[in-house]
């Protein structure tokens, strides 16, 4: 299957549910799956559009998304795994710092993947052995040391990471976040930082991965367990745990490193 040709179709689709949900913004209210997990009528909406839209570029595939019930397929099919809004909060709260997601799979492993930040008017493609780009440009992670890595995780987990002794081990590597997983491995991909750390997390689960580790690993880096085992996406409970997604120059020593810290997860 020719996946590069699905590529114009993905990115005309993100764009228009891109602009539905900037459309949409104002005023949005959304109610709490969870503690910490909203879901507003956006979420839904897009869900929606972003499933019909998909059906019609592969009607074979099978769909996963967010806002729906969860269930693995079989090892040999197709299947579309969506974020309609990875950062429901900054949404919500009419920040900007919010993204679209959508992943092609076949089995537990992600063949195609995209991004959209609508507010940004940025588009993150990738097919697998295809490479990586950013509105048609090519992407390229860096190749900074661990030793000067500056590594990102959520904005609580951030913290978790520093109180735990990894800036210690690693006195010139740095620690930032933010909300949204796939923003933070775009950040990677593009070689504004070096790695994104998870673990521990009550939230974070496939749909908000799947395209992101894609796009990092053709833009030339890595995404693997705390054993350093490629990442699957093929449970049946979708939530995901302990990954660490890299430029590949610092994925070794950063393994390394965080097995010795005492981090909740491993």
């Amino acid at each position: 299957m020719d996946l590069q040709a699905f590529l114009p179709g993905i990115e005309t689709l993100l764009k228009e549910v891109g602009d539905y949900l900037l459309g949409a913004q104002r005023g949005m209210t959304g109610v709490e799956k969870a503690p910490g997990d909203p879901v507003s009528d956006a979420d839904r909406e897009a869900q929606r559009l972003l499933r019909e839209g998909l059906a019609k570029l592969l009607p074979e595939a099978e769909f996963r998304g967010e806002e729906a019930s969860w269930s693995t397929w079989p090892a040999t099919s197709w299947c579309w795994v969506v974020d309609p809004i990875d950062g429901t909060e900054p949404y919500l709260e009419g920040e900007g710092e919010w993204t679209v997601s959508v992943a092609l799979l076949r089995g537990g492993e992600p063949m195609l993947g995209a991004i959209r930040m609508p507010a940004r008017d940025e588009t993150y493609l990738a097919v697998r052995g295809g490479g990586a780009t950013l509105d048609g440009a090519p992407l390229r992670v860096n190749d900074v040391p661990v030793e000067r890595a500056r590594v990102l995780a959520s904005v609580r987990r951030g913290k978790m990471l520093e109180d735990a002794g990894l800036l210690e081990r690693l006195p010139g590597a740095s620690v930032g976040g933010a909300y949204a997983t796939t923003i933070l491995c775009a950040r990677v991909a593009r070689g504004e930082a070096e790695a994104y750390v998870q673990f521990s997390s009550t939230h974070t689960r496939e749909w908000d991965v799947a395209a992101a580790a894609l796009i990092v690993e053709e833009a030339g880096g890595r995404a693997t367990d705390l054993d350093g085992r490629p990442i699957r996406f093929d449970k049946e409970d979708p939530l995901m745990g302990f990954i660490v997604i890299s430029n590949s120059a610092c994925h070794d020593g950063l393994l390394a490193a965080l097995r010795e810290l005492e981090l909740p997860g491993k």
